[in-house]
């Protein structure tokens, strides 16, 4: 699902296929969480706090929900990925603001759901 939050950046949320994470999801693992951690693997992110000046990898807690947010204002345009623990929901940012990309997510984006 696209949703465009200003004229400039869009957020996108997607339910991994099983296919993808097959490996994973027989281990038991969450395969949204599985692949910010691959990507923050194959980028070389390390963990630490979201600023839109640098890339991180952060563990994220809000109320019974958490999971990992992902960091990069190296690419262009600038990127945000975040999971949701135990949903298998994945969210991506992306535009010209990483700081706009993350208001948004502290504002609206940690409250995802997996119900219809």
């Amino acid at each position: 699902m696209r949703c465009p939050i200003s004229s400039n950046a869009n957020i996108y949320l997607f339910r991994p296929l099983a296919s993808i994470g097959a490996e994973s999801m027989a281990r038991g693992q969450d395969v949204a969480n599985e692949i910010v951690l691959s990507l923050a693997g194959r980028r070389e992110i390390v963990r630490g706090t979201c600023t839109a000046q640098a890339p991180a990898l952060e563990a994220w807690e809000f109320g019974d929900a958490r999971g990992w947010l992902l960091c990069d204002p190296t690419r262009q345009p600038p990127q945000l990925f975040w999971s949701y623990r135990d949903t298998n929901l994945l969210g991506k940012g992306e535009g010209p603001d990483l700081a706009e990309l993350l208001a948004w997510w502290r504002d609206h984006g940690r409250f995802g759901s997996d119900s219809p």
